[in-house]
């Protein structure tokens, strides 16, 4: 009995750190007019399509880690279907 808890509580446990959110990043509110006002709109619009390109890059890293989750998750979860099919008393 102990030995099914730890395996619950291991797989409640390995599930909830493995866990990622990612949130699709914004547009830049720039610019608002189609055109600048000077050099310091310019500048200011040219750093918020930097920082908006590093958000996506990460944002699509993230999303490759969630696939890469989903689909060990359907492996883990195939092997447990695949050992209580072929009779296995105890599959986790």
């Amino acid at each position: 009995m102990s030995k099914i808890f730890a395996a619950i509580v291991f797989c409640l446990a390995s599930t909830s750190a493995n866990a990622f959110y990612c949130s699709q990043p914004r547009d830049p509110n720039c610019p608002m007019l189609g055109k600048f006002d000077g050099e310091f709109d310019f500048n200011m619009c040219k750093s918020q399509m930097e920082r908006y390109k590093s958000d996506l890059e990460d944002y699509a890293d993230c999303l490759d880690r969630e696939k890469s989750e989903a689909l060990e998750d359907y492996n883990k979860a195939v092997k447990r279907f695949n050992c209580a099919a072929s009779g296995e008393s105890f599959c986790y």
